[in-house]
């Protein structure tokens, strides 16, 4: 087919192309005036250096135990009872999958940024939910951190109490009792002393974690109508087309069966 072949088979069908365009444009039109507009908003959540610090071992460096860091962080901050304590804070009484599903996360590698993205219908809503969500996670952080180190401490206050009592007893036998298991025992204390000390450290390390920027703004997502009409009057342009030409052939064949 030459090109004034292909512009007759245009001419030729233009209403038929026409029509697929109305109808296809005008469906894109209308579904997406009835499709609900959704919105954006964004906080973001630094990690301190000190945690970071506090977490190196194994010959990482701080960069991978950022990453690593961040990597769960990412992964805790929609868990049931951030999420409950989120809608708590935004007076919603929501299913916590529902804003769970609506929750994006993502650790800026090499770095120790945390972002923390909620999507919903109403703009003003998602910024108080994209908030609520980034301070309900720096509390679970908080009281996480401070239960498991407070159990800890509690485990090592008790080891060290049954120690003292077992050195005591060593130092006062008569005769003398078998002074290397009361070195051993003296140095068991020594680093239970130290590891308290650690955690304390810890303990002010374990709430290094802030928000560096609260969702301030929020900002349309999904495909605006514009494009979504343009999108579809392109798509028509090329059905119609189609559709047009294979008319042309079927009539064709139709009438020279033999060819």
């Amino acid at each position: 087919m030459d090109l004034a072949e292909f512009f007759g088979v245009i001419r030729k069908w233009k209403w038929l192309i026409l029509a697929v365009i109305v109808v296809a444009t005008a469906y894109a039109g209308v579904s997406g005036a009835r499709s609900t507009q959704m919105y954006q908003a964004e906080s973001t959540l630094v990690v301190g250096l000190s945690q970071i610090a506090s977490a190196t071992g194994s010959g990482i460096s701080l960069a991978q135990s950022g990453d690593r860091i961040g990597a769960t962080y990412a992964e805790l901050v929609t868990g049931n009872e951030v999420m409950e304590n989120a809608l708590g804070k935004a007076n919603l009484n929501w299913n916590p999958n529902v804003l769970k599903a609506r929750t994006a996360t993502e650790s800026i590698r090499n770095t120790s940024v945390l972002k923390i993205a909620v999507t919903d219908s109403d703009p003003v809503r998602v910024q108080v939910l994209a908030n609520a969500v980034a301070e309900s996670f720096v509390d679970y952080l908080k009281e996480a951190s401070q239960d498991a180190i407070e159990q800890t401490a509690e485990m090592l206050t008790d080891d060290l109490a049954d120690i003292g009592d077992e050195i005591s007893s060593l130092s006062a036998a008569q005769p003398a009792g078998d002074q290397g298991k009361l070195r051993a025992l003296q140095d068991r204390r020594d680093a239970i002393l130290e590891g308290l000390e650690n955690l304390q450290e810890q303990k002010a390390a374990s709430t290094d974690v802030r928000i560096a920027d609260e969702a301030t703004l929020s900002r349309a997502v999904g495909v605006p109508m514009t494009q979504r009409i343009l999108i579809g009057f392109m798509i028509s342009v090329f059905a119609g087309s189609m559709l047009a030409f294979v008319t042309e052939a079927v009539i064709s064949v139709r009438k020279n069966p033999d060819e």
